[in-house]
């Protein structure tokens, strides 16, 4: 038989975890925490990424994520290139260095 007083420990046990800021679980990081994130200098903006990076100067972007991993900044740029292809590049946030080699998306 179950004891009706232990019913809601579970959800107050469960509370913390989803609560639990999204940044540690690798979520995007939305608009205004983006903007507070370059007024801090913690990371570039999305312009400087690109002018650091001219072969994006000639891709059509498609899609740009920026997410926290393991305490890093990454911006995920999905593109077009001008052949046809749809590649991916993730970048350090902080520095712009490429960090993966162009995946097919």
């Amino acid at each position: 038989m179950t004891n009706r007083l232990n019913r809601p420990i579970v959800p107050l046990l469960l509370l913390p975890l989803l609560m639990a800021s999204p940044a540690y679980a690798g979520d995007d990081v939305d608009h205004e925490q983006a903007y507070a994130l370059v007024q801090q200098g913690r990371i570039l903006p999305l312009a400087e990424i690109l002018a650091r990076h001219p072969q994006l100067a000639q891709v059509r972007l498609l899609e740009v994520e920026l997410e926290q991993k393991h305490g890093r900044y990454l911006y995920e740029l999905s593109f077009v290139t001008p052949s046809g292809q749809v590649l991916e590049w993730k970048l350090d946030a902080q520095s712009g260095t490429r960090l993966t080699q162009p995946r097919h998306h």
